[in-house]
């Protein structure tokens, strides 16, 4: 479960670096 969350929260991440670019 932790890797599945730790996953999921590092696309948004990506998602909010892209969107910051």
């Amino acid at each position: 479960m932790i890797y599945r969350g730790y996953k999921h929260f590092d696309m948004y991440f990506f998602t909010t670096v892209q969107l910051n670019r």
